[in-house]
């Protein structure tokens, strides 16, 4: 898996901040976040919480990963299979707002790396997806991982991923080689996201626009 593309959260920062011209001043934001890995290096959801006082979850199933996390954020890390954890009860227990700010989905499926245990599912991050409330709870902004760089079947997970977001109504607006980024075009006008629309074929090109 690459290092979690920082990029993200800037992404989030930028199209939001469009929509909402206080957004620099808001508080109490939420995100979601289906593979935490590292608690701070190229963490996606660290500003966030740091600099601008978000609430949320993250999941890692990799115990010191986990623990590192919860010994150095606010915001809890659960030491969970994101693809079989109960979201919907979560959700509804933690008071989690039916329109929640981000979602990032970004899980590991390669047993041995950084110690994570063998999985049964190949395409863990489909499975989360899946595993989401999504008809009941709605993102403004999706990133999601789908590898179609690594492979055929990967590219065939993309496209899954591909409809079931856009069967829910969300806007494709950034395409890396791997991973996607998404809208939900009811809460963020299009005139406010447009300008982002972007096809990247080099996830490593740091000097290209979003």
């Amino acid at each position: 898996m690459l290092e979690h593309n920082t990029e993200i959260c800037d992404f989030t920062l930028k199209v939001l901040r469009e929509s909402d011209p206080n957004f620099e001043f808001k508080k109490g934001g939420y995100y979601v976040e289906a593979g935490a890995y590292h608690w701070q290096a190229g963490s996606n959801t660290y500003a966030l919480e740091k600099m601008y006082g978000w609430k949320g979850v993250s999941l890692e199933i990799v115990p010191q990963y986990c623990d590192d996390f919860n010994q150095s954020r606010s915001n809890p890390c659960l030491p969970e299979d994101a693809a079989k954890f109960d979201y919907l009860n979560y959700f509804k227990k933690n008071n989690f707002p039916k329109q929640i700010d981000f979602l990032q989905i970004d899980v590991e499926s390669n047993p041995g790396f950084d110690g994570r245990p063998e999985s049964s599912h190949k395409d863990l991050n489909l499975h989360v997806l899946l595993a989401l409330p999504l008809t009941t709870y709605r993102f403004s902004i999706i990133a999601i991982e789908h590898m179609d760089m690594l492979g055929q079947y990967n590219e065939e997970l993309k496209r899954t991923q591909r409809y079931i977001l856009e069967s829910l109504g969300y806007s494709l607006v950034v395409r890396y080689p791997n991973e996607d980024f998404w809208v939900d075009p009811n809460v963020v006008d299009y005139q406010k996201y447009k300008k982002y629309f972007a096809w990247r074929t080099d996830c490593f090109n740091k000097d290209s626009e979003l």
